[in-house]
């Protein structure tokens, strides 16, 4: 015999359990990256091939960069992990960038 009340019950169960698994635990932070927003760093995607880059924007693990030798201000995002080295510029003593002192 079904109760009147056994669907809504049911149905309810499986909304709170999906919230449940699909939930991100509160310990899991984003991996900092080894650089900031205005740094000019070389990104590399295996041992020989790498690209210089001027950082301009960071979303997760994407950041957007560009040619910092070119006067093109397109943009191009890319996926860090898929970068297997990453060399930077240097920062100032009181952790600003220290690129326009060469």
């Amino acid at each position: 015999m079904r109760h009147p009340w056994s669907i809504p019950v049911l149905l309810a169960l499986g909304v709170l359990g999906g919230y449940a698994a699909g939930a991100q635990p509160l310990g899991a932070q984003p991996e900092a990256l080894p650089f900031r927003t205005g740094q000019t760093v070389e990104l590399g995607f295996d041992a020989s091939n790498g690209r210089r880059c001027l950082i301009e924007e960071m979303r997760g693990t994407f950041v957007r960069c560009r040619n910092p030798s070119r006067s093109d201000r397109a943009g191009r995002w890319l996926n860090v992990n898929q970068i297997e080295w990453v060399t930077t510029s240097p920062l100032a003593a009181d952790g600003t960038l220290d690129q326009e002192r060469r």
